[in-house]
């Protein structure tokens, strides 16, 4: 069961990463794909409910009570890791062809999208909390 949703992890981080990249691509000097990518991963969980992003399920770990266990969380984290990775790569040969001599993540790695991925980070803390103290609500336990 945990291998589909690892799986599913790896290539919606690959497809989503890339989807970021290539806006990079064609704007290099915007930082507009560099928050994209953040405020994505928030957005693909709260919507298909896959983690793209180690930000998003540390935010899981840190906010839910019984969302994942330390060795799922390295799991998923390394699986959203080498999406990553491969996104990168691509993009990385790919731009190195388009443009020789610059390079490809200039712009990606911003003050704007450290802002955009501790608002990922915070709202995943947030949200799962929120949603745990519903769940104990309706079951009629007191939040802890």
């Amino acid at each position: 069961v945990l291998r589909k949703s690892l799986r599913k992890d790896c290539v919606s981080t690959l497809i989503l990463a890339l989807g970021c990249l290539a806006a990079h691509g064609r704007w290099p000097e915007s930082w507009t794909p560099g928050v994209a990518l953040h405020l994505g991963s928030l957005v693909a969980w709260l919507t298909c409910g896959v983690q793209t992003s180690p930000l998003v399920t540390c935010g899981l770990f840190v906010g839910g009570k019984n969302q994942l266990t330390k060795v799922q969380l390295m799991l998923r984290v390394a699986s959203q890791f080498l999406g990553c990775v491969l996104a990168f790569a691509a993009f990385g040969l790919w731009y190195s062809f388009r443009v020789p001599g610059q390079g490809p993540f200039n712009h990606l790695v911003s003050p704007q999208s450290v802002v955009g991925a501790t608002v990922a980070f915070a709202a995943s803390v947030l949200h799962i909390k929120h949603w745990d103290s519903r769940v104990e609500k309706s079951l009629g336990r007191q939040p802890q």
